[in-house]
């Protein structure tokens, strides 16, 4: 077979100090054999520039789900890895390779595992051979993808693929850490400083493949870092080695100005701030996760999210501070949000209710969303994720010093606009919502002024983005995309 993508040998970067770019793509982008031929080359043609690459690989596609399968079904008395072996053989095996020692000793091991937990059953916590049966998705992954990009590209001087797990590079966590929401946090405190040093020594040998999602305590326990823990791993090695970028590739277009299973026609926004985008990604947004973001923001290095099926697409540049003149900048939608609300008459005039109100959500540990207030009322809004019993036990302490309305089935509209905007894009907003008959059950303008949430009845959530996706993005023109039309009514529009 012809090996595609040879590069002539003085193509080959000449291995030099320069702040590298992280690249992270996720499974959906390495799930097929021409999804992986097509992310080698993408990595290649950055690889090939002045500055050295870090390539972060979550496991391929449907992986995970597999291995969370064999799992539950090992739990049960049966053993069979055959499928996921055979998919990644099959893969393989379209670029005329054999899966290497390597992997077959890491299925192997595999099986051991989960004959183990087949037979001790609780010995083992739930969380932990969870976490250590779907490592092995990443582990294969990147060892699997190095084998390919090292075939594509035999010529490729300097430029040799070379897999690591993370905790090699030092990825080590602290104990009961990884779901405490902190980011850094997550980690021992030498360990972006063992991640730099390391990285730093074999970009300029290799091209490192680093596993995302996965890490190891200081137990040396497999660990796992939560929902999008491969943007975070990205994240984290960017802010290690004050990296030029970090480039979050996926499989849509960037940021989005809507969900486009809502919004066909949504389109891609350029350019967001971190604090825009955070505010985006908490109240529905599933692209960038607010926490894989922080360790970027705190050294001030841009995140860009692309599309691995269309990289000529130039994606959403994520940075500190915007330069370009925009309106509304995108729409979220989160659903099934339970509307609280709590009502006393002894807040007229008196101090101490609310400490006493959030004193019990704390006890609880149930996190707010957002938040109105009056003299005698606080509105709120939890999330899907919440205990039901711990809400339960929650409103009933609550009642004994106010009146408690707890209303299911909500969503959390959140317009996210520059904040010298807000009073017109309120005052629009409301037009819209009289003009469609839509009722607003709450109304929250968030500490950061960015984000303005308006809360409505689930069944006509998708109508209420539709007629505000219209009103700002669905009109707009060139000059309104860019912010250049000095008009009241253009500059509240969409700009992407």
């Amino acid at each position: 077979m012809a090996q595609l993508g040879d590069i002539q040998a003085g193509e080959a970067r000449a291995c030099c100090k320069t702040s590298p770019i992280v690249m992270k793509f996720g499974g959906s982008s390495i799930a097929t054999g021409p999804a992986i031929r097509r992310v080698a080359n993408i990595a290649h043609s950055v690889a090939t520039g002045e500055h050295p690459i870090v390539v972060v690989l979550s496991a391929m596609g449907g992986t995970t789900n597999a291995l969370i399968k064999v799992l539950e079904n090992a739990r049960n008395g049966s053993i069979d890895i055959s499928s996921i072996r055979t998919t990644h053989e099959q893969i393989a095996a379209e670029f005329d390779l054999e899966l290497s020692d390597d992997i077959n000793k890491l299925f192997n091991e595999l099986e051991l595992v989960l004959r183990g937990v087949m037979i001790l059953q609780g010995a083992i916590s739930a969380d932990r051979a969870r976490d250590l049966v779907v490592s092995y998705g990443e582990r294969i992954s990147v060892r699997l993808f190095a084998a390919i990009y090292g075939h594509l590209f035999p010529n490729a001087t300097c430029l040799r693929p070379r897999a690591y797990d993370a905790w090699e590079i030092g990825f080590i966590t602290c104990p009961d850490k990884l779901r405490s929401g902190a980011c850094r946090s997550v980690l021992v405190p030498d360990a972006m400083e063992k991640i730099a040093r390391s990285l730093a020594e074999a970009a300029e040998q290799f091209v490192p493949i680093v596993t995302g999602f996965i890490a190891r305590d200081e137990e040396g326990n497999v660990t796992t870092l939560g929902r999008d823990g491969s943007d975070l791993s990205a994240s984290i090695i960017g802010a290690a080695l004050k990296a030029k970028r970090v480039e979050i590739w996926k499989d849509v277009a960037g940021i989005l100005t809507a969900d486009p299973r809502i919004v066909p026609n949504a389109r891609p926004v350029t350019e967001m701030t971190f604090e825009e985008v955070q505010e985006l990604t908490y109240f529905g947004s599933k692209v960038v996760h607010p926490q894989a973001i922080l360790p970027v923001i705190e050294c001030s290095i841009p995140m860009v999210v692309k599309n691995s099926k269309d990289p000529s697409q130039p994606g959403t540049r994520i940075v500190s501070e915007s330069t370009t003149p925009h309106g509304v900048r995108a729409i979220s939608c989160k659903r099934q949000v339970t509307l609280v609300d709590i009502v006393s008459t002894r807040m007229l005039g008196q101090h101490g209710f609310l400490s006493q109100v959030f004193m019990l959500f704390d006890e609880f540990e149930i996190s707010v969303d957002t938040i109105a207030t009056s003299e005698v009322s606080i509105s709120l809004t939890l999330d899907k994720c919440f205990d039901n019993a711990m809400l339960q036990k929650l409103e009933s302490k609550l009642l004994l010093f106010a009146e408690v309305t707890v209303t299911s089935s909500m969503s959390l509209i959140t317009l996210i606009a520059p904040k010298e905007l807000s009073n017109e894009v309120l005052r629009r907003s409301f037009e819209i919502f009289r003009n469609a008959n839509i009722p607003i059950e709450m109304v929250s303008h968030g500490a950061s002024k960015v984000n303005l949430s308006f809360l409505v009845e689930d069944k006509i959530a998708e109508h209420c983005v539709l007629c505000l996706h219209e009103e700002y993005f669905g009109k707009c023109d060139s000059r309104c995309l860019h912010g250049d039309d000095s008009s009241n009514e253009s500059t509240v529009t969409g700009s992407s």
